[in-house]
């Protein structure tokens, strides 16, 4: 991210000047999300926009929450056909490899990270209404509560990605800026009380400033190994 600081928005920028402001800001989170879930994100990317943008038919005057909602399931649908026929596999469904990885299993960052998106599937599953999760009804509750959490994730923008009970499991541990400022957003959460709004969650989250130093150390090395690179 330091190194993309101030150049994150010109594919955003290119979009919109190709299309239309409407179609950029409904397409451009979308395909950006399901392309980090593919093989090669920027080809994909790429080649997930010049299939979906002639199939886009939006009406102004509508919050843009509701171009999201309608174009989820089907770009989805069209990423996953799409990575596909690019790499003979689908790419929406790894936790086995996930969870034979070496950075799973040794890395306690990323093995908290995935800890807490699993939990927040089961909140979502437990503690949110039919009609708010995504996917047809007669889909598996679970599987809708996976394909919400990942619409969630994709459209940040929206208030519904950001509520308290939902930021408990999704917001990291640590921050650290580009100027080396960082933000221990684990021991702010976990110093809180956690009061749900619904009493049925499935777990409290676990503590996450336990790992913030870890995760500090990791960045350090990186950086270091940078300097070394670059002969500095």
């Amino acid at each position: 991210m330091r190194l993309a600081a101030g150049r994150y928005a010109l594919p955003y920028l290119r979009l919109r000047e190709e299309t239309n402001d409407l179609i950029a800001a409904a397409l451009f989170p979308l395909c950006a999300h399901f392309a980090l879930h593919s093989d090669s994100p920027p080809d994909f990317y790429l080649a997930l926009l010049k299939r979906l943008t002639p199939q886009v038919d939006l009406t102004r005057g509508r919050p843009i929450e509701y171009a999201w909602r309608s174009l989820y399931i089907d770009a989805l649908r069209e990423a996953e056909l799409l990575h596909l026929e690019r790499h003979g596999r689908e790419f929406f469904t790894g936790q086995a490899t996930i969870h034979e990885s070496p950075l799973f299993q040794e890395h306690v960052g990323y093995k908290m990270a995935h800890t807490m998106l699993a939990l927040a599937c089961d909140h979502l599953e437990l503690n949110r209404l039919p009609d708010f999760l995504i996917g047809p009804q007669e889909m598996p509750t679970g599987m809708r509560a996976l394909w919400t959490l990942d619409y969630l994730l994709g459209c940040c923008g929206m208030t519904a990605s950001r509520t308290p009970d939902l930021l408990a499991f999704i917001a990291p541990p640590v921050i650290r800026f580009a100027d080396g400022r960082t933000w221990n957003l684990g021991l702010h959460f976990d110093q809180l009380p956690y009061n749900s709004a619904a009493p049925s969650t499935a777990k409290h989250p676990p503590p996450r400033s336990q790992v913030t130093n870890t995760l500090l150390e990791v960045d350090e090395k990186w950086s270091d190994m940078q300097l070394k690179v670059l002969g500095i």
